[in-house]
């Protein structure tokens, strides 16, 4: 795990292995299944004083250069995308909000699919992430949000369903990947509002992480590891190993940390968050439907890019976020006035 000071100390991203282009794994092949997920963002304030410099874009173009045109125009050409989203027109970007984000690396090797021939690849491999994954059969997505936290993150929450406070913050639906598309719901839970989020100590979580990362290594070095049913195989960490070249930066990660990037204080998250109607947000966010064909999945993708749903996009131009936010600031400062001056009068 890993406590991230806004969004400028992400790791940078590389082109992406030739081998598996990300355009490929976008484009459906048989019918789409949607399917809902969960996610959830814990953030506090960082230490006074632990400001950033300005984020350019020549911080995050990487050494190994960028996208080429011909990619960028594909489904899953992303590069062009991720700019414009982080720095609209201008050349760099100030992180001012001063939160602090915990996310998990991702592991490399899907050991689930794998077998003693065939190393298969997580989808997201290596990726930095937050806490989530697939609804269960019966479950609400703030209780997948809260049990993905516990198991990914090892974090030990309160029985009491009271001591957890968290908050609906977007909806959005992910392009196709592997003919899945999923309806995330992310979630927001604040160290302020939740003490057991305020004592976590990741250094004691990444042992434990590691301790298990020996164990499972020793488990597959003597053969027994193939023995276990799927549900038991734990995952590992190895890039070289399956010559993977780079990380494949999740866009939708990149787009909750700027969201998150704009409320100057938590009173105008949870305000922002208490005025949403789940339902509403579901209606705005979908834009494909379980059992679309690979036709109907390409014509979606074509209308989307073309900007008909611009007036409910799931993500904010950088230019409407840096709006939002100085609006947001000037509320907050304007509301923290205003016990002062009744105090005055």
């Amino acid at each position: 795990l890993k406590q991230l000071p806004r969004l400028g100390r992400h790791p940078r991203p590389c082109p992406r292995n030739p081998a598996h282009p990300v355009s490929s794994e976008m484009l459906t092949t048989e019918l789409l299944q949607v399917r809902r997920a969960a996610t959830i963002i814990c953030i506090r304030c960082a230490p006074e004083g632990q400001r950033l410099a300005p984020l350019t874009r020549a911080d995050v173009a990487g050494p190994c250069g960028a996208e080429t045109p011909a990619d960028a125009g594909r489904v899953g050409g992303d590069s062009a995308a991720r700019d414009e989203l982080v720095f609209g027109a201008a050349d760099s970007v100030s992180f001012s909000s001063g939160w602090e984000m915990l996310l998990g690396q991702g592991e490399v090797q899907n050991w689930v699919r794998s077998s003693p021939g065939k190393a298969e690849h997580m989808r997201y491999p290596g990726e930095w992430k937050f806490a989530g994954g697939v609804l269960e059969p019966g479950e609400s997505p703030e209780e997948a949000a809260v049990r993905e936290l516990q198991e990914e993150f090892m974090v030990h929450l309160p029985k009491e369903r009271a001591a957890c406070k968290l908050h609906l913050l977007t909806v959005m639906q992910t392009r196709p990947v592997r003919n899945v598309s999923y309806i995330m719901y992310n979630f927001v839970a604040a160290a302020e509002e939740n003490p057991w989020l305020e004592q976590l100590d990741s250094c004691a979580v990444n042992s434990a992480l590691e301790k298990r990362r020996v164990e499972h290594a020793a488990i597959v070095g003597t053969g027994a590891f193939w023995d276990l049913d799927k549900p038991e195989r734990e995952q590992a960490e190895e890039f070289a190993r399956l010559a993977i070249a780079r990380r494949d930066p999740m866009f939708v990660t990149m787009a909750l940390l700027l969201e998150v990037e704009s409320f100057p204080t938590l009173r105008s998250l949870v305000q922002h968050t208490a005025s949403l109607d789940p339902e509403l947000l579901l209606q705005q966010a979908r834009w494909l439907e379980h059992g679309m064909s690979p036709e109907e999945v390409a014509q979606a993708w074509q209308t989307w890019q073309q900007g008909a749903r611009d007036a409910s996009r799931s993500f904010t131009s950088a230019e409407g976020l840096a709006l939002l936010r100085a609006e947001r600031s000037h509320a907050a400062e304007a509301a923290a006035e205003a016990p002062a001056a009744e105090e005055g009068a």
